[in-house]
């Protein structure tokens, strides 16, 4: 089976060229596979380059008829995350772009403390195993070892959407 359907090229969904990294890229999105998913026309917050897995990430969102916005190697401040974080339905973090560890737990809490409603996923190759837990719910919703496939992508970003309702829901004050 191939991997791109209908008339979306190869060349349509590769990585764009960004004279100007400040500005978010949108991804357009496909009506796709697995609309059951209800995923269709949400958007997706992708912090950090994420360079090796970026092709496969927007393909993958695309499918399912959502879309991405990508911010590259450039972090976009609090202040701006703060006032747009009602459109995502999700933010994922590329946290083999943030050294040194200790600036990865202040960004992930910086996200809590600005968006405590988005979900955060951190995706890493520094991490042991994928974690869909809540012992990392203080900076984000579930934590994704690179490289991932397709289904743990799925799986994780909807744990940290299940992870981060059920905190909305037992703590009155956020």
């Amino acid at each position: 089976m191939p991997l791109f359907h209908g008339t979306m090229s190869r060349q349509a969904i590769a990585r764009p060229t960004r004279p100007d990294r400040t500005a978010l890229q949108s991804t357009p999105t496909r009506q796709g596979k697995a609309v059951e998913l209800g995923w269709t026309g949400r958007q997706f917050l992708l912090l950090g380059p994420f360079s090796d897995v970026q092709d496969d990430l927007c393909a993958w969102i695309m499918d399912v008829g959502a879309q991405a916005s990508m911010t590259g190697a450039v972090m976009p401040s609090v202040h701006w995350i703060a006032r747009r974080a009602d459109r995502f339905s999700a933010a994922l973090l590329d946290a083999d772009h943030i050294e040194p560890v200790a600036r990865l737990v202040e960004t992930g809490l910086a996200l809590r403390r600005v968006a405590p409603r988005l979900p955060v996923v951190i995706l890493s190759s520094r991490v042991s195993r994928h974690d869909f837990g809540k012992e990392r719910l203080p900076i984000c919703d579930a934590t994704l070892r690179r490289p991932l496939s397709r289904s743990v992508f799925f799986l994780g970003v909807s744990a940290a959407q299940m992870n981060r309702a059920e905190v909305l829901r037992t703590t009155p004050t956020v």
